[in-house]
């Protein structure tokens, strides 16, 4: 005997099929959502250097958000320098199977007086840069000794406010022969002030340098993809908001989660850590030459401390670097 099914008993089996697939990827959405909830809520800005098992599960929830790297812990307490710093980084990148990222302004030749240096001889594979330096006879190295650096990026030019750059170029004063004779002599006076030209000076001449107004324009239209893709979460940007950023990045509001920034430029360090949009930027450490400052040091101390960090005041006369990190100890 032949049983045939009615044409009304298989349409019922494949609508019951496919109320069954729309609940199942329902109830697949709103685990994630409730994950992604529990993230932000409880892990995302507080999570302690002493449970970093839940980093594997804020990676994956991470996948049902906009970027790729996650904010990292806060420390426990602040590091005793720079390359301590960036050990603590790149473990807590590590572990979580993402590479940590780093923004240079003033990056010099990428030797000389680099803080950087000592610790990217070794864990190089393990960052992906952003270098900023305006003197070509100095940028011109970066690439070379950094030839190996996956997604690196690289910009012979500066970034200062919309007041000094202007039409995306700005003034220097500089040696008229970068990289001969003394340090002094190498250019490094160029950020500090225009009246170093000023009379009857031979060695040293106003020349123009490319600029970008903003950190937000320096990642957009510098940084790697790669970089872009681990740090950065672009929205629509509310119509009723204004923004002094330029055409092409004005319909967007970004976030950047870029674990340091590196800063030496002459005594203009605290401007630049002013350029830093914090409610859209927040480092997870800045790391900035503080000799130069003068009357501005304490300023700065009060400035970083006043936007969460934690920070130690260099010892005069043996440092001229400062250490700026976000902890859970705010004691130093």
């Amino acid at each position: 005997m032949v049983v045939v099914s009615s044409p009304r008993a298989g349409s019922q089996q494949q609508l019951s099929s496919r109320k069954g697939l729309a609940m199942s990827l329902g109830v697949t959405i709103k685990i994630l959502v409730v994950l992604c909830w529990i993230r932000l809520q409880f892990f995302g800005e507080v999570l302690p250097t002493a449970m970093p098992e839940y980093s594997i599960l804020l990676q994956w929830t991470d996948l049902a958000i906009l970027y790729q790297n996650p904010p990292l812990a806060l420390f426990e307490k602040l590091p005793k320098n720079l390359l301590t710093a960036m050990d603590l980084i790149v473990k807590q990148r590590d572990f979580a199977g993402q590479r940590a990222t780093f923004i240079q302004i003033g990056a010099n030749d990428g030797i000389m007086y680099d803080p950087l240096y000592k610790h990217m001889i070794s864990n190089q594979s393990q960052w992906i840069g952003l270098q900023v330096e305006p003197q070509t006879e100095l940028f011109q190295n970066l690439p070379i000794i950094h030839h190996n650096a996956e997604d690196w990026a690289f910009y012979n030019g500066v970034i200062a406010g919309p007041n000094r750059c202007v039409n995306r170029t700005i003034e220097f004063c500089e040696t008229k022969t970068p990289g001969v004779g003394s340090w002094d002599t190498q250019g490094q006076l160029n950020t500090i002030t225009l009246a170093a030209c000023g009379g009857n000076n031979p060695k040293m001449h106003i020349v123009k340098r490319p600029c970008l107004p903003s950190f937000e324009n320096l990642v957009m239209e510098q940084a790697s993809p790669e970089f872009k893709r681990r740090t950065t979460k672009c929205l629509a940007k509310d119509p009723s908001e204004t923004s002094t950023s330029d055409k092409k990045i004005e319909e967007k509001q970004c976030t950047f989660h870029v674990d340091l920034v590196q800063i030496d430029v002459e005594g203009y360090d605290f401007d630049v850590i002013q350029l830093i949009d914090f409610d859209h930027m927040i480092p997870q450490c800045i790391h900035y030459e503080s000799f130069h400052l003068k009357g501005k040091e304490q300023a700065a101390l009060d400035f970083l401390r006043a936007k969460g960090y934690t920070v130690r005041e260099r010892i005069a006369g043996q440092e001229m670097d400062t250490l700026a990190c976000r902890t859970l100890n705010k004691q130093v």
